[in-house]
């Protein structure tokens, strides 16, 4: 795929030459919620607004990132995440009241086969650094609430779950501009974001941030 395989410079070519491939629009849109330059991420933004071919849908989404209505992930690094819910069993959760501890975030789905591939792998994190001041926040973008739950209980996952039943349409999602299941995005002990899409190297990640 575009997005494990081709640089985002490289997309910003291909969308120069090829402004009418709504397959690179696609991914051009997918990279702007991963990257964390913030001059290459305007310049991809504008190329999305403004390029003739873009569909209203790329536009859209452009145009609401340069005007500050939506703020992916990426453009929060550094920052206080904001996230509060109700999850899936009663819990209020809200990142900021988790000062102190790692915070993980894994944006999934039970439908999202990488996703339920790296399970195994959080479980173990989570079982392994909990007592070290680790937490789980789970956004689940399914749309069945009883797969969801029923997934949960079979697997033994415990941490709170985001659930609104909406799945590409998912409240938490949109305002975060999440469009790549799995994202997995970490807050540190000061409840700063400050790594986003670190599900390939997530468990270094951890140890780093609770080393801190």
């Amino acid at each position: 795929e575009y997005n494990d395989s081709v640089p985002v410079g490289e997309l910003l070519d291909l969308w120069k030459e090829f402004p009418g491939s709504e397959s690179v629009a696609t991914d051009l849109a997918n990279e702007v919620t991963e990257t964390v330059d913030a001059d290459l991420r305007h310049k991809m933004l504008l190329a999305l607004r403004d390029t003739p071919g873009a569909s209203e849908k790329r536009r859209t989404f452009a145009s609401k990132i340069l005007s500050g209505e939506v703020k992916p992930l990426s453009v929060r690094v550094g920052q206080p995440l904001q996230l509060q819910f109700k999850a899936v069993d009663g819990r209020d959760v809200d990142v900021q009241k988790l000062r102190g501890k790692v915070v993980l975030i894994d944006f999934w789905a039970t439908w999202c086969g990488p996703c339920i591939e790296e399970m195994p792998q959080i479980k173990k994190l989570y079982e392994e650094n909990y007592d070290k001041g680790f937490e789980i926040v789970g956004i689940s973008f399914d749309q069945q609430k009883p797969k969801l739950e029923g997934y949960l209980k079979k697997e033994g996952i415990t941490w709170p779950q985001y659930f609104d039943g909406k799945a590409s349409g998912n409240g938490i999602g949109k305002d975060f501009a999440i469009r790549i299941l799995p994202t997995v995005a970490l807050v540190d002990k000061a409840g700063l974001l400050r790594f986003v899409n670190a599900q390939h190297d997530f468990a270094d990640r951890v140890k780093q941030l609770l080393a801190q």
